[in-house]
């Protein structure tokens, strides 16, 4: 398969925000990666754990008190548009069994922001999430291999 120019965009983009990283300009990849997730929502693949791939810049750049915020409000709606933009046709248990494997990653990345900054609460918060996420997850895999 051949990937679109949009698809290339984002490989480019996504490399450019990692290099930032490597380089500790952790704003600017926050930034380029943006500009990432905002290709995704033209793009015809499905990105999954990629979405989360800015959440430990933030910690890194001191701006772990934006992180709730950033994911409820933009991560996780974005996914949800995506997952339905990209799986229309498909039924509505894989639509959501997708989604649910990325929240578990975005929680995941939560846990791991909260543990390094040693905030034991948001720590304990985002690991109950994960949990509760991963009997979803377990479940939906049920209903779908009675599916098939």
């Amino acid at each position: 398969m051949e990937h679109s120019s949009i698809d290339k965009a984002i490989t480019e983009l996504t490399k450019t925000s990692s290099k930032q990283a490597k380089e500790k300009d952790f704003n600017g990849a926050i930034d380029t990666f943006d500009r990432v997730l905002r290709l995704y929502s033209q793009s015809e693949l499905f990105y999954g754990r990629a979405y989360v791939k800015a959440i430990p810049y933030f910690q890194k750049a001191g701006r772990y008190s934006e992180l709730n915020q950033y994911c409820s409000k933009k991560l996780l709606p974005q996914v949800n548009s995506d997952v339905e933009r990209i799986f229309s046709t498909k039924a509505k248990s894989i639509q959501d069994w997708f989604v649910t494997g990325v929240e578990i990653n975005i929680y995941d990345k939560l846990r791991l922001s909260a543990k390094r900054e040693k905030i034991s609460s948001d720590e304990e918060y985002y690991q109950k999430a994960i949990d509760r996420l991963n009997i979803d997850y377990d479940e939906l895999k049920r209903c779908l291999k009675q599916i098939n």
